[in-house]
């Protein structure tokens, strides 16, 4: 009988090769020093990859989410950052523009180590470490999330947070990868779990930015963290219950509101302060008749608007839209299938034209 910890490894050598020796220069990336921050996404995938790196490294240290919504930091989070005086800086799953990177690099004089599986460029500097198998060329399909690629890169069981990453960034979608669903379903084979417990876990993980509580999420890695073993106990977390509750009187109001259509392409404007952007075009996309959809929201930032947009059944990828907004100078990031955007008001119905014209061709 093949014990879980080998089947796994089987499992890995027949579909994956390895790619701790194709990046020979990741040979020693766990800090030994207990001075650092780890930055990480607000998400279920970024929540999960933080608790992947405190346990891997066996320390506990300073961790900081920017402002959610903003996939990037604010000159007054790196000014605050770099009076610290950390001596490495993390970033997990949390596509910060490169010349973010480079700021917080010259301003802190840390070592910055980046693992990430979103469309990027890979940044190689002195004293940057940039990991991210996507943006190397390797298919998006093989690094689903990112507790995948942290799981493969350090070489670790296949467990919870690497499950929950890659469900919570595909959800039901993650059983059209088979060569990803295979390790999903070995788990829940020799688990009390089904795949719906596993998707109301990750709702319930994300509740805490989708209600815009930063510190909920924070405090989320180190609840996930210590319950890895009794997910029970995240199913019954009352306090992430509220926060569900509130979201889906307010997805479901939001939902209602009135979407346009041109040339197969949806588009609809909601005004709330959550962050309520990715269902509200999930669900556009999947349940509407469209091969794309765009879902704005102005009430969730003074100054800014959110535009998320989402490839329908068989839509095109994003790629040439977040390298427009990214271009243009906004906050811009995503997957083939998704593009989440942030960028200033007296902006948006002008890249709303642009990003129909992009689809169009």
């Amino acid at each position: 009988m093949i014990d879980q910890k080998n089947k796994f490894k089987i499992l890995e050598k027949l579909c994956y090769f390895t790619i701790l020796k194709k990046y020979s220069g990741f040979d020693n990336i766990l800090p030994s020093s207990d001075n650092g921050l780890l930055i990480h996404h607000w998400d279920t995938d970024g929540i999960c990859s933080a608790a992947i790196l405190f346990e891997d490294l066996e320390k506990e240290f300073d961790t900081h989410v920017p402002h959610i919504g903003n996939y990037f930091l604010t000159g007054y989070e790196i000014e605050n950052i770099s009076k610290q005086n950390y001596d490495f800086i993390i970033i997990a799953d949390m596509a910060l523009p490169e010349d973010n990177i480079l700021d917080l690099k010259e301003k802190t004089d840390a070592e910055i180590y980046i693992f990430d599986h979103h469309l990027q460029n890979n940044i190689q500097r002195d004293g940057i470490h940039h990991h991210n198998p996507v943006s190397l060329g390797e298919p998006p399909e093989s690094y689903p999330s990112n507790t995948w690629v942290l799981t493969r890169y350090l070489d670790r069981e296949i467990d919870l947070f690497s499950i929950l990453g890659a469900v919570g960034d595909r959800e039901k979608k993650i059983k059209d990868n088979v060569g990803i669903y295979q390790y999903i379903k070995a788990f829940l084979e020799d688990s009390d779990f089904y795949f719906e417990d596993l998707l109301r876990v990750v709702e319930l993980i994300d509740s805490n930015y989708k209600v815009g509580d930063k510190q909920k999420v924070m405090n989320a890695v180190h609840f996930i963290k210590e319950n890895k073993l009794h997910p029970q106990r995240i199913l019954d977390n009352s306090d992430w219950k509220k926060n569900l509750d509130d979201l889906e009187m307010e997805t479901e109001r939001q939902k209602n509101m009135p979407v346009d259509y041109e040339d197969g392409i949806a588009i609809q404007e909601i005004d709330t302060r959550y962050n309520i952007t990715s269902p509200v075009a999930r669900n556009l996309a999947w349940n509407g008749d469209c091969r794309v959809a765009i879902v704005v929201n102005r009430g969730f930032f003074d100054d800014k608007d959110q535009l998320y947009v989402r490839a329908g059944q068989s839509g095109p990828v994003m790629t040439s839209i977040i390298d427009a907004a990214q271009e243009k100078g906004y906050s811009a990031g995503g997957k083939n299938e998704v593009a989440g955007i942030v960028l200033p008001k007296g902006d948006t119905d002008y890249f709303i034209k642009e990003v129909l014209n992009l689809l169009q061709v």
